[in-house]
């Protein structure tokens, strides 16, 4: 391949992860938010 392919490559693989690490942040953030939650109401959950 042509080094014009081999960067698109590149960035498709680094855009890829990039949307995967962004996914991550989220599901930890909604944990965190959670754990607040509990700790808020003293360690209760409310369901």
């Amino acid at each position: 391949m042509d080094s014009f392919s081999d960067n698109m490559l590149d960035n498709i693989r680094n855009s890829q992860m990039f949307q995967e690490a962004m996914e991550e942040m989220r599901e930890a953030e909604k944990l965190v938010n959670e754990l607040n939650e509990y700790e808020a109401n003293e360690g209760k959950f409310e369901f």
